[in-house]
């Protein structure tokens, strides 16, 4: 994020204090904002410019102008499904899919505040579709408020809203949840109706696999992917599927070691990062 684009957000919201709790963060973490000890997440930077309501320009928040068309199109999908604050005690986690992160529960209370303050994902009913180790992070915290986006998964089903944008901030242990919550969607609603379509391809709901449209609309090339990071999912480490979404193997690879016992895993995991390199 730009140096201008920061002093204009001061100057709009009134000081660094302002700043720092119409964002959600700290005062500290402004401040480090300013002085380039932290970088702005591009998602903290896009709610920045929806709050500023068009009071700093894109090209004074992001020193680069090549992705601006998907800049443009995550600020679109804030404008129509804003981040919400609402009662972390009104959040239902009982059914969802979205794995543990990680068994350490002084990683998550060390973790930036970029992480902290990224909106958690829910469905209307306030059942928690991805994102579960932030949640737990902010119950840690003892947060009594946690930012969230509101999705009606029939409306994703259908094509009248594409979650495209908010995916290239998920992880890949995220969207397998995502997936995995639009399956159950389809799976109490297939033979009840024949309106549900995707969005280009368009075909009916009905005759597909229901693993292949929750792929498609979760972000994933095709349902192969899935299908092997479900399985890192459900049979790897919390580390093992770390490693995963930070990328530092491929799905194919997480697939093999999470198919392995689980004391194997730790070592192979383990070989693979002191070599720094996959296997």
């Amino acid at each position: 994020m730009g140096e201008k684009g920061l002093f204009a957000a001061i100057h709009y919201f009134g000081s660094q204090n302002a700043l720092a709790k119409a964002m959600g963060v700290t005062q500290q973490t402004v401040s480090r904002w300013l002085n380039g000890e932290r970088k702005i997440s591009t998602i903290n930077a896009l709610e920045l410019f929806v709050k500023a309501q068009g009071s700093i320009a894109l090209h004074e928040l992001f020193s680069s102008s090549q992705s601006i068309y998907q800049l443009l199109e995550k600020v679109s999908f804030f404008r129509t499904f804003p981040a919400i604050a609402i009662p972390v005690k009104a959040i239902h986690t009982k059914g969802c899919s979205c794995p543990k992160y990680t068994d350490s529960d002084d990683l998550l209370l060390n973790a930036n505040d970029a992480f902290l303050a990224s909106p958690l994902l829910v469905d209307v009913h306030h059942q928690l579709i991805a994102c579960a180790c932030r949640l737990r992070a902010n119950t840690l915290l003892g947060r009594n408020m946690v930012m969230v986006h509101r999705v009606d998964l029939r409306d994703v089903i259908r094509g009248n809203l594409s979650l495209v944008a908010l995916l290239q901030a998920f992880p890949i242990s995220e969207k397998v949840a995502i997936g995995m919550a639009i399956e159950r969607e389809l799976g109490s609603r297939q033979g009840k109706r024949t309106d549900l379509q995707l969005v280009e391809e368009s075909p009916q709901v009905r005759g597909i696999k229901t693993r292949k449209v929750a792929a498609t609309l979760a972000g994933f090339k095709n349902d192969f992917l899935y299908r092997q990071a479900k399985v890192v999912i459900k049979k790897g480490l919390p580390s093992l599927i770390q490693v995963m979404d930070y990328q530092l193997c491929s799905i194919a690879q997480a697939e093999k070691m999470a198919l392995l016992p689980k004391q194997h895993q730790h070592i192979v995991l383990s070989r693979m990062l002191s070599q720094k390199k996959p296997i």
